[in-house]
């Protein structure tokens, strides 16, 4: 396994300690809402490590009301933003919030939001 693909599972569990977080895709049709999916980070090479910027993407249903999505949201943001994700003898990062979107879904019941981030990963 890469150092990207070994940060990138790091982080999804990372994010996992808040909401069911998916990597690449969106889960199969029994998943519960809300739930968050990490889309694969564009990468730009720093001297020593790479510059990821990543989105996660966060979906709930109607059961699920505004607020708790917004909360939920907050909750990504106000824990990520700032955040070291170390892992002993494979990598060092600090990741920054970066922006938020309303999604449009075509599903008319499907509540989306996308959170931005950038992360700074060494590799040790």
């Amino acid at each position: 396994m890469s150092k990207q693909s070994l940060y990138l599972q790091k982080l999804n569990e990372k994010i996992n300690t808040f909401t069911t977080s998916y990597y690449e895709k969106a889960p199969s049709l029994d998943a519960s809402f809300p739930y968050c999916t990490l889309i694969p980070p564009s990468t730009s090479d720093l001297a020593y490590g790479d510059l990821l910027l990543f989105d996660i993407e966060v979906y709930a249903d109607e059961s699920i009301t505004t607020e708790a999505i917004e909360d939920l949201c907050d909750s990504l943001r106000n824990n990520l933003n700032d955040y070291i994700l170390n892992s002993e003898n494979n990598f060092s990062s600090h990741i920054s919030f970066e922006g938020y979107t309303y999604q449009r879904e075509t599903e008319q019941d499907l509540l989306a939001r996308r959170l931005s981030f950038s992360a700074r990963v060494f590799y040790l």
